[in-house]
């Protein structure tokens, strides 16, 4: 599989996903926080407006301009994400799973799961 391909399906991603968490974080944050507190649904959708969607644009917006980089490059940003997304799977799922505040299941993380495959196939199979 070409790399251009695999960092365009992810830049896309990252930029379909960065612009939902954006206009819609109202609805992320009651679906991700478990509390009834004002404040705490407050900064959820805070964290979520930030982090969701400004951080998953700049990064999808990386791997979109970077689809026309040579093999070398294309396979380095692959494996960063492959190492910083089984990171992030594992923190959440073994500090997110037990608190009580966030809801994190499979669910959640299937999106991810999906992206780390997409980015290990990408990887293995790069030319």
């Amino acid at each position: 599989m070409k790399t251009k391909h695999t960092l365009t399906i992810m830049g896309a991603y990252g930029l379909l996903f960065g612009l939902t968490a954006i206009f819609g974080a109202d609805h992320f944050s009651s679906y991700v926080i478990n509390s009834e507190n004002p404040d705490v649904i407050r900064m959820g959708r805070l964290l979520f407006l930030f982090i969701g969607g400004g951080l998953t644009i700049w990064i999808g917006l990386i791997y979109i301009f970077a689809r026309n980089a040579n093999l070398a490059v294309a396979k380095n940003l692959l494996l960063a994400h492959i190492i910083g997304s089984t990171l992030l799977i594992c923190i959440m799922s073994s500090v997110g799973g037990k608190e009580s505040l966030f809801i994190y299941n499979f669910q959640s993380a299937a999106p991810d799961i999906l992206l780390l495959g997409l980015a290990i196939f990408g990887y293995l199979k790069a030319k």
